[in-house]
């Protein structure tokens, strides 16, 4: 089977094999999504099975508490705009590259918790 699709494919010209990779894409997504409500349906009957929800089971940590994502508190503050700031985490924001790229430090920047 495997071999007779490779030889198919193999036929297809490039726009085709785009075409194609799409489609698959959409059938991929299609696929899991379904997949995912199965899963879904059958973990709810399992928590209610157990005289649970299933939100009362899933995202919860060691302690039973509700998993909660922790905001990174800002670390740097732009001086020319003291409403725009930077955790320090992930992509430099704009202001700062710019601010950087003028011959300013990063500890200048640095906000002093008091």
């Amino acid at each position: 089977m495997q071999n007779q699709i490779e030889a198919k494919l193999s036929t297809l010209s490039l726009t085709e094999l785009l075409e194609v990779q799409q489609r698959i894409k959409g059938l991929i997504h299609l696929r899991r999504r379904s997949q995912q409500k199965v899963l879904e349906s059958q973990m709810r009957e399992m928590a209610r099975a157990q005289g649970l929800e299933l939100e009362d089971v899933v995202l919860r940590d060691k302690e039973g508490a509700r998993r909660s994502r922790k905001t990174a508190s800002a670390q740097y503050r732009n001086p020319n705009n003291p409403l725009e700031t930077w955790t320090g985490l992930g992509k430099r924001p704009n202001w700062l590259k710019a601010y950087l790229a003028n011959g300013g430090s990063l500890e200048t920047l640095k906000i002093v918790n008091a």
